[in-house]
């Protein structure tokens, strides 16, 4: 492909953060140039620690097992933007080899 056939992108790619936590991933894609539109996890104290680092982001509070994804987007207004970039940490508790590895664990 010629350099000056390839469409350039006029806006930042955006982003939602599964299993976002205080944002740290997040961080890393903002700071490459991403739009980060939403972190989504179920503990409040993170949460409010990735809305203060990602101030121009809307955060869900809640369990991604229990809603339907369209519910979470909506009621975020993200369904209004297109999203580009699916990102996430899962949990992985009982799987580290720093701790005693059950993966029964139901933090994973």
């Amino acid at each position: 492909m010629i350099a000056g056939e390839i469409d350039t992108l006029d806006t930042k790619p955006r982003v939602i953060d599964l299993f976002s936590g205080c944002g740290g991933l997040s961080y890393g894609f903002s700071k490459a140039g991403y739009d980060v539109l939403l972190g989504i996890d179920h503990w409040k104290d993170a949460l409010d620690t990735f809305a203060a680092n990602h101030s121009g982001s809307q955060v869900y509070l809640g369990d991604l097992h229990s809603e339907a994804p369209e519910t979470i987007l909506r009621s975020c207004n993200s369904n209004s933007k297109k999203i580009d970039v699916i990102i996430g940490g899962p949990p992985c508790q009982g799987f580290s080899i720093s701790g005693k590895r059950d993966v029964e664990d139901p933090r994973n």
